[in-house]
């Protein structure tokens, strides 16, 4: 997280601990970058994983990384932002 001032890097931190991947109880390895919803990890950061969860019979999610992203925003900010992967440093 180069280039971010206190603030903004305490907001970060604070979504991350709000969705669960870095709050001390889900096992990561990455600080949450490499978490699915639902708690699996993954290991490939070439793309988002695109994993469809389904977390009870009425909710389904493809969230990942350490601010849960959903699948059908990533290849929109990809393309803005000129994002060649989804790894921590994306």
């Amino acid at each position: 997280m180069q280039n971010l001032n206190p603030q903004r890097k305490a907001f970060l931190d604070m979504v991350a601990w709000s969705e669960g991947t870095d709050n001390g109880r889900q096992k990561t390895r990455n600080h949450g970058y490499d978490v699915i919803v639902g708690g699996e990890l993954f290991t490939d950061y070439s793309d988002h994983p695109r994993k469809l969860v389904t977390l009870n019979p009425k909710l389904k999610s493809t969230a990942a990384g350490r601010y849960q992203l959903l699948s059908r925003w990533w290849d929109s900010y990809r393309k803005q932002l000129g994002l060649k992967d989804f790894s921590p440093k994306s």
